[in-house]
Order: C-alpha cells, then sequence, then structure tokens
C-alpha cells in the first residue's frame, strides 16, 4: 500500500511490537539493578568509614 510512497514504512505484526517492547523492559530493568547496586555499595563504603572514624576517635577513651 505504501511502496511508492516518500514515506514507506514496515508494518510489524503485534507479537514483534510486544517482543520489543519487552526487550526494552529489560535493558531498563538491567540499568537500575545496576544503579542500585552501585548506590548500595556506596552507601555501604560511607558507613564503614563513619564507623572506622568513630572507633578510632574513641580509642583513646577506652584505653584509659
Amino acid at each position: 500500500m505504501f511502496a511508492n510512497s516518500s514515506f514507506e514504512q514496515r508494518p510489524k505484526t503485534e507479537s514483534a511490537f510486544a517482543a520489543g517492547v519487552v526487550k526494552q523492559f529489560g535493558n531498563i530493568e538491567l540499568l537500575i539493578l545496576t544503579i542500585g547496586s552501585v548506590v548500595f555499595f556506596t552507601l555501604l563504603l560511607v558507613t564503614g568509614n563513619t564507623m572506622a572514624i568513630s572507633v578510632r576517635e574513641r580509642t583513646a577513651e577506652l584505653a584509659c
């Protein structure tokens, strides 16, 4: 129908369209999981650093 048009289209079946949408959500899921993991690891490092500084500051008080 659009073969001789200057705006040719590539029709897709419903199943091909649904598969493309699911594939996009799969990539978004991986991206969110990666960002969440990086944030969790950063919070873990900050918490560990805070605890280490607290212990270092209190060592003199505990030794007396």
